[in-house]
């Protein structure tokens, strides 16, 4: 009796897997559904992850995507780009759908992830599903581990530097922020993005102390991240709010 059970619990699963419209496949497309693969960077770039999504049906299927923040690294920022429009961090579902053929596979710039560690070492998790877009218990997922290192990547100890938040924040037309950046350094700057992580702004910081009164009348209103970077390294990634 024990040996029929277990047999149709595997023949039920075996079914349910062949019944999945989708599968995910990592950067080098190797089948990771349902599982995990990593990807790994410095800790001063952006690590993507491309992923490829495969249409196991005889017919065109729509699909969207899900995002799961199964363990973050605090500080971090993660975004994922789909079908042509890369989303903010706070985006965790897409609104829209894409159709693929019958057979078809997505190409690498359809589908992928950003991973800013911001000088934070360590590894965060992030899961994405693929969900059926006519049906909501079709859905293949995997899980993504980005491995944030830092070989080959300046261990000065930037614990003293203080950059104060900004003033004010909301902020209107203008926002302040005091430094005090007490190394010396060959280059340093302040940079401002907006949510899909563009920068809208770099200003250049020549003086190891000071005032910057940066003009921001031109933004749009929203949230804005803001980093300071010291000789390639950033050291800091904050957030500020522009009414």
């Amino acid at each position: 009796m024990k040996k029929i059970l277990l047999s149709s619990v595997f023949i039920l699963i075996s079914l349910a897997l062949l019944a999945q419209t989708f599968s995910i496949l990592n950067p080098s497309k190797v089948d990771a559904s349902n599982g995990n693969f990593s990807v790994s960077g410095e800790i001063n770039t952006t690590i993507e992850a491309h992923m490829y999504v495969v249409n196991n049906t005889a017919s065109a299927a729509d699909f969207k995507v899900k995002k799961v923040e199964t363990d973050i690294i605090a500080g971090t920022i993660n975004t994922f780009c789909f079908n042509g429009q890369c989303l903010p961090p706070t985006v965790f579902e897409t609104s829209s759908f894409m159709t693929l053929q019958s057979g078809d596979t997505t190409l690498s710039t359809d589908f992928y992830a950003d991973y800013s560690p911001y000088f934070h070492t360590g590894a965060s998790v992030i899961t994405y599903i693929i969900v059926n877009a006519n049906d909501v218990n079709d859905s293949v997922s995997v899980e993504v581990s980005f491995n944030a290192t830092s070989t080959g990547v300046n261990e000065t100890d930037y614990s003293n530097v203080d950059f104060s938040n900004p003033y004010p924040n909301p902020a209107n037309g203008f926002v302040k922020f005091n430094y005090n950046i007490p190394y010396q350094f060959s280059n340093a700057a302040l940079t401002i993005r907006n949510l899909i992580g563009s920068t809208v702004k770099e200003i250049e910081i020549s003086d190891s102390q000071g005032k910057l009164n940066i003009i921001i009348d031109d933004l749009k209103e929203g949230i804005y991240f803001y980093s300071l970077i010291v000789d390639n390294n950033v050291i800091l990634t904050r957030k500020f709010i522009k009414n």
